[in-house]
């Protein structure tokens, strides 16, 4: 579905694949675009409060790894660069607004359609059947985020419990 549609576009860097990914979102796991876009909003609000150039805030006051709408970790190998190679993989080409550096891949310099498209291709090719949305409700959003993810060390009760408290300040 993705080759036709890109195929068609002969300015791949202007390729605008965010419609094209939610429909192959919505086929694969089997759930309306807009329960897809529901919770990809939801979970925003968990983790940035929907802004696009959100940095992560530690406890002591510094910086931590997570960036933009989903929080995605910067760095060598962390969540931002794992979700920008599957971009590339699922498309077959790099857009070039995916920019690798030594340091990794920092997504708070994007808009939200395409921190939305890496969202979107980290769970259509991260490996393990249980990692895409396939058959996710509303009132299963808290266990799916925690297991697919959440990438934290804390108590794991505590994360469920602020996850849960925004899903109400959101309008669950």
């Amino acid at each position: 579905m993705i080759d036709a549609l890109v195929a068609e576009h002969q300015d791949y860097n202007n390729f605008n694949g965010y419609s094209s990914l939610l429909a192959q979102a919505a086929e694969q796991w089997d759930l309306e675009p807009s329960q897809i876009e529901d919770y990809m909003n939801r979970i925003a609000f968990h983790e940035s409060k929907g802004d696009v150039d959100a940095i992560q805030m530690l406890n002591d006051g510094t910086h931590g790894d997570g960036r933009g709408l989903f929080q995605f970790e910067i760095g060598k190998g962390g969540g931002g660069q794992t979700a920008g190679q599957r971009l590339i993989n699922l498309l077959g080409y790099k857009p070039d607004w995916v920019n690798f550096t030594d340091e990794g891949f920092d997504v708070s310099g994007l808009n939200a359609e395409q921190q939305k498209m890496l969202f979107l291709a980290n769970y259509l090719k991260k490996p393990g059947e249980s990692s895409g949305m396939k058959g996710l409700t509303q009132e299963g959003l808290t266990d799916w985020w925690l297991r697919n993810h959440w990438a934290g060390t804390e108590n794991k009760e505590d994360r469920r419990k602020s996850f849960d408290r925004d899903m109400k300040d959101y309008g669950l």
